[in-house]
């Protein structure tokens, strides 16, 4: 999935109160959103032919689900930055659904609005020189893309038992709480198509204790040479499996994520790195 272009265009701008979003409802938005088909914004039978003599064998391929993008920018001020929340589409016409389900399932305090704005900008024209954050998975092996991240309740608690302040995203809005430069956060997600049959194949491989990319081949030479290998999945396999048994496929997402701080130099630097480490707990 690639990023979605912040260029100006029209967003919902999201008003937070002090009731906070509870897992519930966020666990609910998701798989809303999860379940969603892409709005037809066909007009009828002469645009589906319109779009077969523009597009040929194209037209009949189905439309990518929809890409959703959450923004927050901050803008200092004297008394300590102001932080703007934006959610947008691609394509703009799934924005009024998205608006309705936000409604729904947000808060009632929370207000939405429809803006024409350009988050970009906020950023690119305070300063010549910027440091930019992209994350990344960085999983034990390539195939682990199918296995689930972190559980919430496995890392969220404190000694307190309280779990607001150790919430990665509580962590990034800390920071950008904090700064006195310009910055915008971005998340990009897009439903990801059931994949039963790539978890299938991962789970043969680990029932023949093959972890990763380097023990499989590490096997392979072995074999090469005569050596006998043992197809007994070790413990750290059945982990894997266990784990791949209890993943719902069909409710995930293809996630992009990535911030841009106004400057360069220690400071712009070691704030990108804390926004950077706001999120390892998930990997």
């Amino acid at each position: 999935m690639s990023n979605r272009d912040i260029a100006e265009q029209e967003y919902l701008e999201l008003t937070p109160a002090t009731d906070s979003i509870s897992n519930r409802m966020a666990d609910s938005l998701f798989r809303t959103i999860q379940s969603h088909e892409r709005t037809d914004a066909s007009d009828g039978i002469l645009d589906d032919i319109r779009d077969l003599f523009e597009n040929g064998p194209e037209a009949f391929k189905d439309d990518p689900p929809p890409v959703y993008e959450w923004v927050i920018t901050t803008t200092p001020g004297e008394t300590g930055p102001t932080l703007d929340y934006y959610v947008g589409t691609d394509p703009q016409e799934e924005q009024t659904w998205l608006g309705q389900q936000l409604e729904t399932h947000l808060p009632n305090e929370y207000q939405l609005s429809t803006v024409e704005t350009e988050p970009l900008a906020q950023i690119t024209e305070s300063a010549e020189e910027f440091t930019a954050v992209e994350y990344y998975g960085d999983p034990a092996s390539p195939w682990d893309w199918t296995m689930p991240l972190s559980r919430f309740d496995d890392w969220a608690a404190d000694t307190d038992n309280t779990t607001a302040e150790n919430q990665p995203l509580a962590a990034v809005l800390e920071t950008l709480g904090e700064t006195n430069r310009p910055c915008l956060f971005q998340v990009c997600f897009q439903r990801k198509p059931n994949f039963s049959s790539d978890r299938h194949d991962r789970k043969k491989l680990l029932k023949k204790g093959k972890i990763s990319l380097e023990n499989y081949w590490t096997e392979r030479v072995f074999e090469t040479f005569g050596s006998e290998v043992s197809d007994d999945p070790s413990q750290e396999a059945r982990e894997r499996i266990e784990l791949l048994d209890a993943r719902n496929v069909g409710c995930a997402f293809t996630m992009s994520v990535r911030a841009l701080i106004a400057g360069a130099g220690p400071e712009a630097t070691a704030l990108g790195e804390k926004l950077a480490g706001a999120l390892e707990r998930l990997c």
